[in-house]
Order: C-alpha cells, then sequence, then structure tokens
C-alpha cells in the first residue's frame, strides 16, 4: 500500500494540553529508505544461500526458500522506490534526500545485482522470480542504468564531479549492472565506461599515498565497493585489477594508518 511515506510532525503543547504550535518535517515524506533495504534484501539472500536449496521442499517456511522468496519481494519494492526517487529527481530537480543521488543508487544498484544473482534460479513454485517479475526487474533495471549514464542526473563530465567518490559508486553500480544483465543492448558499452572511469578516478582522485582525499571513512567506504568491483572484473571476465597500483595503495593506506611499525622488522610495515 502506498502510504505517501512518512511524516515527523513535533507539538508545543501549555499544561492543559492545549497546542501552541505544530511543526511537520515534510523532508521525511518519501518511501522506505534504499540505504537499509538493500542490507535487508542482502541478508534474506544470504540466510537462502545458507540454508541451501531443497532441504525442506515439503515445508518451504522451514527451507531457505522462504527467504529466498522474502528476498525477491523486497528486491521488486526497492528497484522501485529507487525508481521513484530518482524520477523525482530528474523531473522536480529537487533531490528528496541522498539516498536516491548517485552514490546511494550506485550503491543499492552494486548490491541489489549481488542479491538478483543469488535468487534468479530459485523455481517460481517455490517463491522464485517469476517471468512477469523478472520482465518488471530488468525494466526497473534497465531505466536505473540508464539515468545513471544521463548527465542530467549526475554530471560525472564536470571534472570537480568525476573525481568524487559519488561518481566512483555511479560507476561500480553500472560495472555490476553490466556483468549481471549482459544481454542487455548497452552492457558492454556501460562496462568500458565503468572501466575507464574508475581508472581515472584512482588516477586523479587517489593520492601518491594511497588516500582518498576526503575522510577514512569515505576511503573505506569507496574502497569497499572497489575491492567488490574488482572481484565481479575477475570473476566475469579474468581481469586482474588487484594488481592496479592505486587499488593496492587504498589498501595499503588503511592497512599503514592502523598498524604500528613491526619492531622486529619482518612483518608488512618497516620504518
Amino acid at each position: 500500500e502506498n502510504t505517501g511515506g512518512f511524516y515527523v510532525t513535533v507539538q508545543s503543547l501549555d499544561r492543559d494540553g492545549n497546542v501552541l504550535s505544530e511543526d511537520t518535517a515534510a523532508s521525511f515524506n518519501r518511501m522506505t529508505i534504499t540505504k537499509r533495504t538493500g542490507l535487508t534484501t542482502a541478508h534474506l539472500a544470504n540466510v537462502y544461500m545458507g540454508l541451501g536449496a531443497g532441504i525442506s521442499q515439503d515445508k518451504v517456511a522451514k527451507s531457505g526458500y522462504y527467504y529466498a522468496e522474502k528476498a525477491k519481494k523486497l528486491l521488486l519494492y526497492s528497484l522501485w522506490e529507487m525508481r521513484w526517487g530518482m524520477d523525482h529527481l530528474m523531473t522536480t530537480g529537487e533531490s528528496l534526500d541522498d539516498t536516491y543521488e548517485a552514490v546511494h543508487i550506485g550503491r543499492a544498484v552494486k548490491n541489489l545485482c549481488y542479491q538478483y544473482d543469488q535468487i534468479r534460479d530459485v523455481p517460481p513454485e517455490l517463491g522464485g522470480i517469476t517471468q512477469a517479475e523478472e520482465n518488471q526487474i530488468r525494466e526497473h533495471m534497465y531505466w536505473i542504468a540508464d539515468t545513471l549514464m544521463d548527465t542530467r542526473y549526475y554530471d560525472y563530465t564536470n571534472e570537480t564531479r568525476r573525481k568524487h567518490n559519488y561518481n566512483a559508486d555511479r560507476s561500480i553500480g553500472l560495472l555490476v549492472f553490466s556483468v549481471t544483465f549482459p544481454y542487455y543492448h548497452r552492457a558492454a558499452e556501460y562496462y568500458d565506461h565503468a572501466v575507464g572511469e574508475l581508472e581515472w578516478i584512482l588516477e586523479h582522485s587517489v593520492g601518491a599515498d594511497g588516500g582518498w582525499p576526503e575522510s577514512t571513512r569515505y576511503h573505506v567506504a569507496v574502497l569497499n565497493s572497489m575491492g567488490f568491483a574488482a572481484k565481479v572484473m575477475e570473476r566475469a571476465k579474468g581481469e586482474n585489477w588487484f594488481e592496479n597500483e592505486k587499488l593496492r595503495k587504498m589498501y595499503d593506506f588503511m592497512m599503514r594508518i592502523q598498524m604500528p611499525p613491526d619492531a622486529a622488522a619482518a612483518g608488512i610495515w618497516k620504518d
């Protein structure tokens, strides 16, 4: 049911309980936050994988299929909700929340593609994706990917924006999408674009010491997605992106700032 989102209202009352003033935060008028639904979908898909398929087909609620179906339903909702917020930004120029901007949409696409791949082979009669639902997933994913490439949504041709973590996550989302949906007619184009952007970002955004030009939190956020993308490239294309010098330096940077030098000079870090 579409309730129009949710609101927070703050009232000021006098001692007798009479309302003196009332303010409603309209900024909360949005649906479920994509940042959270992606994580929940991941947990459900992982439970399905952990329990295994077919262990209790006569009692589906006690098997992994039960969680796969829940993951599917949340996947379908998440894609619809992401598109809703992105479309609002595209048509009005207003961002309801960074949830619907390139950084979190890119991360959500990465996560949801992974979760879709985990449950895509579950038989429909056991709660898996039906053909009609598959069509919905593809239609939403294709629209979202096309919008991530639209400079009206995020202008990655602007050098400052190109260096940003928004562009990194946008590109990683496109990379994982193109591998997950290789039959999409623009998949190869999007893959090449994503790899090119990520190589450019590593060259121009990451410092000589491997540090990301924001806080350590942002460094880890970008690196987490970069590592995921590198693994996807390795498995799908046979490319060893972990050999990229700047990517390796990003990992080294985190080790260096968290671990003291080895006094015996036998460990990773030496004075």
